[in-house]
């Protein structure tokens, strides 16, 4: 069975030709009652085009959007530890929050949608 990708979230820079760039994407799935984040970094030079110079990447999956989120911070902090420090600590937190938000929003928006039946 395949992930159906729920939402997504991206921190970071491209830059402008010529200078460096620094991108972290993070990816919210479910496929049946599992779900999961993936998380990639990765940085170079914007040459017109991103020139990728290296790259992290950790998976966190669980029975809730909460839980995955919770099973890959431990990874992109370390990351923050050898990059930004808590600048970047901060944007990978709301990122992660960002993601579990578009669930919920999406619940709501399933709550509030029209249903012709109940009108009757």
């Amino acid at each position: 069975m395949k992930w159906n990708e729920v939402a997504t979230e991206q921190t970071g820079s491209a830059g402008t030709p010529g200078s460096q760039y620094h991108l972290t994407d993070f990816t919210l799935s479910q496929r049946g009652d599992r779900w999961r984040v993936l998380v990639r970094e990765h940085w170079g030079s914007n040459q017109g085009y991103l020139e990728i110079n290296g790259e992290n990447e950790t998976e966190g999956r669980g029975d809730s959007p909460e839980e995955a989120c919770e099973r890959v911070r431990k990874d992109i902090f370390v990351w923050c530890h050898a990059r930004g420090g808590d600048a970047q600590r901060a944007e990978y937190a709301t990122a992660l929050r960002q993601l579990c938000y578009a669930v919920e929003d999406a619940d709501e928006d399933e709550d509030d949608a029209f249903d012709p039946a109940a009108e009757e």
